[in-house]
């Protein structure tokens, strides 16, 4: 069997830990060892941003703002295009989500002049928790003061800190809104304040990417907001530092990768493959080490962990399953129905529903040879998706396989006796549970 234990390149200290507990019983066991290789997978390649100019933590984008003014900005601006056909059928977006990425207060919310066709309200709602922050009511009769093609409100100012997402929507019926430009009509996109906002893609509908009329050629915000940058003389800043922010990353950058170096020669147990090691990049990682253990190891069975991760192999030997000679196998404990996320970490810009398809739990898998020549064969028609483990459910839904749930692969950081496995450890927890486990063989405790 071989094991694949999924890590970052600077976590040296959890592969360490993992060294001194479990893989160390592996190797002091010899008909054990003889039976399992252990490869902890990195990327070849670091992202050379510091983190503060990253559009996230969890990518590679480069952040580059500009100059913000401390006028009111708009969400919007006429667009540079193509001259409009006579009598253009246009989708105006019902909701513009977006990042701050770099405080601002919210003053006026504003809808599209050819979308108040009655009573609207227009809200500014705070993506992760779904709440109503500001909201303010339009009609013919009192539409508010016409700017640039959207007529705006006054809201009770709200202050958006650096980093939240949040999104503007119509919040009435009338969710939807199809319009004729003419020639004479100027078509908007969005305006990010020369960095100072982040948008997504407008069209996500009840956390999907479709619209009825996603068939149209063109498609504006149907919704608008003002807003103050918060101290711009702070991006000012941003800016003049940014070099000295490069020099030091690059610096740290050097002396991490000889460590790795080191720490390769010293145990041999590294499996680096052609990925960025970014958050964002782990689903190709998870493929890449399949391909590479594939070509290069013979075995029958692979496991998949992470490097946070307490695992007892010497359970999980003697309990694989018996192979089935018609289907592959995947053992582990799986969540069902999982909700798609539309914010944060794990927002979700690909898969089109609003549940993934049943996946087991990342902190501990075993599947079959047969499923990773699958994958492998596969590997270039597989869509990525935000993370490994939803990766894996979407792609071996299309598979004839046999699954095998078992909790004893633990999805959350409770402890069980004879579990197989369990996330989300520091290093000074997977120390206490493997000595534990040593002295009276229950890794929970000893009476």
């Amino acid at each position: 069997m071989v094991v694949l234990v999924l890590s970052a390149r600077e976590n040296s200290a959890r592969r360490q830990a993992i060294r001194d507990t479990w893989l160390k019983s592996l190797q002091d066991n010899a008909s054990l060892n003889d039976q399992i290789l252990v490869k902890f997978v990195v990327g070849d390649t670091p992202c050379n941003l510091p983190l503060e100019d990253r559009v996230d933590e969890h990518s590679c984008e480069k952040w580059s703002p500009g100059s913000a003014s401390q006028s009111l900005l708009t969400a919007t601006k006429s667009a540079v295009s193509d001259p409009i056909n006579s009598e253009e059928l246009v989708y105006a977006e019902p909701i513009v989500e977006f990042q701050v990425m770099q405080p601002i207060i919210v003053r006026k919310l504003g809808i599209y002049k050819k979308c108040l066709k009655s009573v609207v309200k227009v809200m500014l709602v705070d993506a992760f928790s779904s709440k109503d922050i500001a909201s303010a009511e339009f009609s013919p009769g009192d539409p508010g003061v016409l700017e640039d093609g959207y007529y705006y409100k006054k809201v009770e100012e709200y202050f958006l800190p650096k980093k939240i997402e949040m999104y503007v929507e119509i919040g009435s019926t009338q969710n939807e809104c199809a319009i004729v430009l003419h020639d004479t009509d100027n078509l908007y996109q969005t305006n990010n304040g020369s960095g100072v906002l982040r948008f997504y893609t407008t069209g996500r509908i009840d956390g999907h990417y479709a619209h009825p009329f996603k068939a149209l050629k063109l498609s504006m915000p149907g919704v608008s907001f003002m807003y103050d940058v918060e101290n711009p003389e702070d991006l000012e800043l941003h800016k003049a530092s940014q070099a000295s922010r490069q020099s030091q990353i690059e610096d740290a950058l050097a002396k991490d990768e000889k460590s790795l170096a080191d720490e390769q020669l010293r145990y041999g147990d590294l499996l680096f493959v052609p990925v960025m090691d970014i958050y964002r990049n782990i689903p190709q990682k998870l493929l890449e080490s399949f391909h590479s253990a594939y070509d290069t190891t013979k075995f029958k069975y692979l496991l998949k962990t992470d490097d946070d991760c307490y695992l007892d192999v010497e359970k999980i030997l003697p309990a694989l399953p018996k192979k089935n000679e018609r289907l592959g196998q995947w053992w582990g404990h799986f969540r069902y129905n999982w909700a798609v996320e539309n914010t944060g970490k794990w927002a979700e810009s690909n898969y089109q529903a609003p549940a993934y398809p049943k996946f087991a739990c990342g902190a501990g898998y075993v599947i079959s040879k047969s499923i990773v020549k699958w994958l492998v064969e596969n590997k270039q028609h597989l869509e990525l998706f935000q993370g490994e483990d939803t990766s894996m459910g979407i792609w071996l839904a299309a598979v004839a396989l046999q699954t095998i749930d078992d909790p004893l692969w633990q999805c959350e950081s409770e402890c069980i006796s004879d579990m197989y496995s369990m996330p989300d450890l520091g290093a000074e927890k997977l120390h206490q549970l493997w000595k534990n486990k040593l002295a009276c063989g229950d890794p929970c405790g000893c009476l």
